[in-house]
C-alpha cells in the first residue's frame, strides 16, 4: 500500500505504521523500521501534500521511538538519506516544518542519551553547521506561528546541547557567530516591542513577536552554556585562562535588553530574560559586579524575588539567579563587600521574608536557603552581620513538621531543605564565631547568643529525631555534623554541651552507629560523640 497509485492508500498505509509504532517490542520494530525507512524517507517529497505530511510524522514517530534505527539506515548512510529531505520538510509549510523539528529534537536528544554515540551523523562535516542554519533560516520567515517558533527553538536548543564541546565547527560557529547573531535578532525584536507591536511594517502580533522573543532567550542561554562549557575544556586541556565569551560591548547590550524586557514584565519571557542574566554572570564572571551594583538591576531582581507565593515560578528563577550572579561575582565583592552592603541587606530581608512565609513551598525555601548561601559565601567575614538571623529563620523552617498523610515525595522534599539546613546553619555558626572572637563583644553576650542557638538546634535536632523513620542517612549525617558543630560553638560552655545531649540527638547517634555499611556516617557518629563529652 505504499507503494500504491492511489495517494489516499499510501497515506492510510503511513498512519497505519506510525500508530504500530507504540507496542510491540524494539527487536520486531527494528527489523520494520529498517525495511521501511527508506520507503518513508522518499515519500516525504510526494506529490501530495497529505502524504507528504504523514510521512513527516511517522519519521518523527521512528525517531522518537527508535532513533538508533535511522543511524543503521542502508544506502548512503543516515546523513545522506534523512537529512536532505529533513531539510527539505523544514522548510515547507508550518505543520509539516513542526514534524521536522520533533524529528530533529529527537535525534539530537539520542545523541545526548547515548553519550555521544548515537545519531553522530547530526554533527558530522558540516551537518551541524548546516542544520543550524536551516533552522535560524525558517524562524524567521514570515508565516510563523507562535507554536512553529517554540518547536523551533526547541529542536535549535537539543542541536546545540548536543554539540560535542570538541566539535571544530560548530562551537566556533556558535561563540563568534551564532550569539552574535541571536542577540542582535534580540535587540530588534525588543525595539519592536518597545513601539507596541511589529514595527517596520511587520504584520506579525505582539503574540508572535513575544513567541519570538522567548525563543531568542532560550537559545541564548543554551548556546552560552554550551561555548562556555567548551571553552573550560579548552582551558583544562591546554593549561592556559579561559577565553572570553562575551565581548564587554555585547554584554553591555544584552543586558540592556534582558533589564527592558523585565521592565515590561512580559509574562512569556519574563523567565527566559532572568536566565539570560544568570548565564551572563556565569560567563563573564567578576566583571558582572558592573551591573550587579546598579540600581536598574538591583531593583529588578528584588521585584523577580518580590512576587513570591503569586507566581512560585518566577521567584524560583529570580532567586536562583540571584544566587549564581553572587557566586559569579563571589572573589570581587568578597575583597570589597561594602559597596553591595546595603543591597545585600535588603536582598537578605526579602528572602527571609519569603523563608518564613506559610505559602511558600519547600521547594521553593530549598532554593531561598541556597540563595542566602551564595550570598553569604561571596560576603565572607562580612557575612556575619546576616549570620544570626539566616540560622534562627533556618531553624524555624526545619522544625516544621509534614502531616501524617505526606507521601514520599513530600517526605524528599523535608530531607533535602534540612540536609540545606544543616549546612547554612553550620556556615552561619562559623561566622558568628569568628566575629565573637574577633569583636567587641563582652562574655555575656556570646553567651546569650550560645544559649539562644543552642536552644534553637535542640528544637531542630528533635524534629528530625521524631521523624527518623523517614529520614534518609544523607539527613542524619548533616544533622550530626550540625550537632558536632554545635558542641565546638560551646566549646567554653560545658553546661550548653549538656544541654545539647538530648533525647533526640541520643537517638539520632545510636541510628547512625547501626549503619554498618556507611562507614562516614558511624565516623560522623564517633566525632559527635566525643565533642559532645569533651
Amino acid at each position: 500500500m505504499l507503494c500504491s497509485q492511489d495517494w489516499r492508500q499510501r497515506e492510510a498505509a503511513l498512519c497505519a505504521f506510525g500508530t504500530v509504532m507504540v507496542g510491540p517490542s524494539r527487536g520486531k520494530l527494528s527489523g520494520l523500521v529498517s525495511q521501511i525507512l527508506c520507503v518513508v524517507v522518499k515519500l516525504m517529497s510526494d506529490e501530495r501534500f497529505e502524504v507528504r505530511l504523514s510521512a513527516v510524522w511517522v519519521l518523527g514517530r521512528i525517531c522518537s521511538e527508535l532513533p538508533e534505527a535511522v543511524d543503521g539506515a542502508k544506502g548512503n548512510g543516515a546523513g545522506e538519506v534523512v537529512l536532505g529531505p529533513l531539510v527539505m520538510a523544514l522548510n515547507g509549510g508550518p505543520l509539516m516544518a513542526e514534524k521536522a523539528c520533533w524529528c530533529i529534537a529527537s535525534l539530537c536528544g539520542h545523541h545526548v542519551a547515548s553519550g555521544g554515540s548515537g545519531s553522530r551523523w547530526m554533527y558530522s562535516g558540516q551537518n551541524g553547521r548546516q542544520m543550524v542554519g536551516q533552522l535560524l533560516g525558517r524562524v524567521a520567515k514570515r508565516d510563523v506561528t507562535g507554536s512553529l517558533v517554540i518547536t523551533l527553538h526547541e529542536a535549535l536548543n537539543t542541536l546545540i546541547a548536543g554539540c560535542p564541546v570538541t566539535d571544530a565547527v560548530l562551537i566556533p560557529l556558535l561563540g563568534q557567530q551564532l550569539v552574535p547573531s541571536l542577540c542582535q535578532q534580540l535587540f530588534a525584536v525588543v525595539e519592536s516591542m518597545k513601539r507596541g507591536g511589529g514595527g517596520g511594517g511587520s504584520s506579525e502580533s505582539a503574540e508572535v513577536l513575544q513567541y519570538r522573543m522567548g525563543g531568542l532567550l532560550s537559545t541564548i542561554q543554551v548556546a552560552l552554556h554550551r561555548v562556555r562549557e567548551a571553552a573550560e575544556c579548552a582551558a583544562e586541556a591546554t593549561g592556559s585562562g579561559i577565553k572570553e565569551v562575551l565581548s564587554p560591548k555585547l554584554t553591555d547590550e544584552l543586558m540592556e535588553c534582558c533589564c527592558t524586557v523585565l521592565d515590561a514584565e512580559h509574562s512569556l519571557v519574563y523567565e527566559e530574560a532572568l536566565g539570560v542574566m544568570t548565564y551572563i554572570g556565569h560567563c563573564v564572571g567578576g566583571h558582572f559586579m558592573k551591573y550587579l551594583r546598579a540600581q536598574k538591576v538591583q531593583d529588578l531582581l528584588c521585584s523577580a524575588v518580590r512576587t513570591g507565593a503569586g507566581n512560585e515560578d518566577i521567584c524560583r528563577v529570580g532567586v536562583g539567579s540571584v544566587g549564581d550572579v553572587y557566586s559569579a561575582c563571589n572573589e570581587v565583592i568578597c575583597s570589597d563587600p561594602l559597596p553591595l552592603q546595603q543591597y545585600t541587606d535588603r536582598m537578605v530581608q526579602e528572602l527571609l521574608l519569603l523563608l518564613i512565609d506559610g505559602a511558600i513551598s519547600l521547594s521553593l525555601k530549598q532554593h531561598i536557603i541556597g540563595a542566602l548561601t551564595d550570598m553569604m559565601l561571596a560576603h565572607g567575614p562580612r557575612a556575619s552581620r546576616y549570620s544570626g538571623d539566616v540560622l534562627s529563620r533556618c531553624l524555624e523552617i526545619g522544625v516544621l513538621r509534614p502531616p501524617q498523610s505526606a507521601d514520599e515525595e513530600l517526605w524528599d522534599d523535608f530531607n533535602s531543605i534540612r540536609r540545606e539546613i544543616c549546612d547554612v546553619v553550620r556556615s552561619c555558626m562559623l561566622d558568628l564565631k569568628g566575629a565573637a572572637n574577633g569583636g567587641a563583644a563582652d562574655d555575656q553576650s556570646r553567651q546569650r547568643m550560645a544559649q539562644q542557638i543552642t536552644a534553637q538546634i535542640n528544637k531542630f535536632v528533635e524534629a528530625v529525631a521524631a521523624d527518623l523513620q523517614h529520614a534518609d542517612n544523607a539527613v542524619i549525617n548533616k544533622c550530626i555534623l550540625l550537632l558536632s558543630d554545635a558542641a565546638l560553638f560551646c566549646q567554653k560552655n560545658r553546661r550548653l554541651k549538656e544541654l545539647l545531649k538530648t533525647q533526640g540527638a541520643q537517638r539520632i547517634l545510636e541510628r547512625a552507629g547501626k549503619q554498618r555499611d556507611d562507614q562516614l556516617l558511624a565516623e560522623a557518629a564517633t566525632e559527635c560523640f566525643r565533642n559532645l563529652n569533651e
